[in-house]
């Protein structure tokens, strides 16, 4: 989940110049309050200066994302990385660095130690059939020069040596004018606020089993899961799915996607209020498409 932070850090900003000048305090002062980044729980690629304006919004955009955590590790008892940085890509590659219970600042002098270890497949969008496209435009199928943590991936500075107009020229004008600006960590998408959940989703990963019949508690459990979260968005917010999807992996990757028409009893003209009943209903269908 994304969270833009920017107008809670200005009030942040704001409280801080009042207590200073309330105080006497010296802005040095009233900076070490907040949370230092490098702690247990925390990373920095590259080095912050709470001098600078925008690495100061940084760290106090890191201790919100540390109260987030610590809300989310004492309702659920689960535990959850988080990324802080200066747009919406580079938070994400961040959060991704220090799983499962830590959390990653890239402020702007960070972001090429970034890049110079990020494989190029973790950028959005280059991670399927167009990465490899990329990849094979640029002649980038051999391990990278830089021999960083992508195991012989090429790297998003490996990009980096080509110009703008050479990007364009390999790969089209909009796509190399992506490329030049997304391995420079420069992304302008905004973050959008979304106050409902677009699907309803239960999933699990697990060793692989030999039979239907081995998988029957798996799709008991996720059955059952989903027909409550189902059921959530039917009473608290009169809305239900309309497609049930069944997705599964195999051993070496294999694996597919099924979908069929969400069961009846799970459907608003079904009206079914009954957990189980739904799970059942859930259940059938699961074992249908699996053996279609």
């Amino acid at each position: 989940a994304y969270l833009d932070v920017t107008s809670r850090v200005h009030d942040m900003l704001s409280n801080m110049s009042s207590a200073i000048m309330a105080s006497g305090d010296d802005a040095e002062a009233l900076q070490q309050r907040w949370p230092c980044p490098e702690s247990s729980n925390s990373a920095v690629y590259g080095e912050l200066d709470p001098h600078r304006d925008a690495d100061l919004r940084l760290l106090l955009g890191a201790s919100i994302c540390q109260e987030a955590r610590a809300a989310v590790t004492r309702e659920t008892n689960f535990t959850c990385s988080g990324g802080i940085s200066h747009n919406k890509m580079l938070s994400k590659l961040a959060s991704s660095r220090n799983k499962p219970d830590k959390q990653t600042i890239v402020p702007v002098a960070g972001v090429q130690a970034l890049m110079d270890q990020l494989p190029l497949k973790s950028i959005r969008g280059l991670g399927g059939k167009r990465g490899v496209e990329v990849c094979q435009r640029l002649s980038l199928e051999q391990p990278s020069t830089l021999g960083g943590v992508g195991g012989g991936e090429p790297l998003a500075v490996d990009v980096q040596r080509f110009s703008q107009r050479e990007l364009e020229q390999m790969c089209g004008d909009k796509t190399g004018q992506w490329l030049f600006r997304v391995v420079r960590g420069v992304d302008d998408e905004p973050v959008k606020e979304r106050d409902m959940i677009k699907s309803c989703q239960a999933f699990k990963s697990f060793s692989a089993v030999p039979d239907l019949n081995a998988l029957e508690k798996w799709i008991v459990m996720l059955s059952h899961e989903l027909a409550e979260r189902i059921l959530f968005e039917k009473t608290e917010h009169n809305r239900q799915p309309k497609l049930f999807t069944l997705m599964y992996r195999g051993v070496r990757g294999a694996g597919g996607t099924r979908s069929c028409a969400l069961p009846y009893a799970c459907s608003a003209d079904g009206g079914s209020r009954d957990v189980a009943q739904m799970a059942t209903a859930l259940q059938s269908a699961a074992r249908s498409l699996l053996l279609s």
